[in-house]
């Protein structure tokens, strides 16, 4: 059984499972909130209250193995981006991906890469998403993780579960469409064209939650991924998922995001036949990062 965490912006979610043809197994669950600011932009600042969080789950499900976890951590601290890639060798891989970041170069902050093949076509290229992030993140990780004593088998960025978890849903595959994700403040917009991921806009937004504010901030962030998609003259936006909304903003997306005339669907409805779970209480809505990394690469 394996345990995957997802560090948010204001809490720590816990999934521990197996997969099992392309099916989530799903033992236990878990959600511990965070103080304020202990997490900002990606980055753990406070490490005392993320501590206590941890020890809350370790105390509440003794049974999660604690080794070897599988970490998602909030997308901001990352880089991610879709390229038609070449084929090469890991280190010339490395190199050439070093040269698609190349405005983010800084010797005092060196970055490390990473990738996944999302598409293989030997005739158009392969399609894969890229990962840079700083190095300095990756590292104060494992040293706080060190000092818990639980190992780590992967870092994850936010956009590499959600797009994990994605690609083995059969009502998404083929499918153009957009997936709002909610953490915090943050919200993850991601077209998807045809199934594959295409673009990541990662916006904090500024509205008090539940405000008709937040809502229209949100309704042009959809907005604007509708006109960049008719730009690439891509097909239409079929519907749009949302995951991770509390519910008075899921009152309030479900208003805003209709004025696009775009279908809402439920990913959890979509998706239920992906995890296999005796809780009631269980909503892929709310734990997709973390469920999408019990799916290895």
């Amino acid at each position: 059984m394996d345990t995957s965490l997802y560090i948010g912006s204001n809490k720590i979610e816990m999934a521990c499972g197996t997969v099992k043809d392309d099916r989530v197994i799903l033992k236990a669950f878990s959600t511990v909130e965070l103080p304020d600011q202990t997490v900002i932009n990606g980055i753990i600042t406070n490490h005392r209250a993320f501590k206590e969080g941890m020890a809350k789950i370790m105390t509440d499900y003794p049974n999660a193995v604690m080794e070897n976890v599988r970490i998602t951590i909030a997308s901001s601290p990352a880089f991610v981006k879709a390229r038609k890639v070449p084929r090469l060798k890991e280190l010339q891989m490395m190199e050439w991906m070093e040269g698609e970041f190349e405005e983010l170069n800084d010797p005092e902050n060196p970055l490390v890469f990473d990738y996944a093949v999302l598409d293989e076509n030997k005739e158009e290229g392969d399609t894969a998403i890229l990962c840079a992030i700083e190095r300095s993140v990756i590292e104060e990780l494992i040293i706080l993780f060190d000092e818990m004593d639980i190992s780590i088998s992967c870092i994850n960025t936010g956009i590499v579960s959600q797009v994990k978890f994605v690609q083995h849903m059969e009502s998404a595959r083929d499918r153009t469409f957009l997936l709002m994700h909610m953490d915090g403040q943050n919200l993850d917009a991601t077209l998807y064209v045809k199934g594959m991921f295409t673009l990541l806009n990662r916006t904090r937004l500024i509205g008090a939650r539940g405000s008709e504010a937040l809502g229209r901030e949100m309704e042009e962030i959809v907005s604007k991924l509708i006109q960049f998609n008719q730009g690439e003259k891509n097909d239409p936006i079929e519907f749009i998922y949302v995951s991770g909304f509390r519910e008075e903003q899921k009152l309030l997306t479900d208003r805003n995001f209709r004025s696009s005339s775009v279908e809402i669907r439920n990913i959890a409805e979509d998706g239920i036949g992906m995890v296999e779970t005796n809780y009631d209480s269980f909503s892929l809505g709310e734990y997709l990062y973390v469920t999408g990394n019990l799916f290895k690469e």
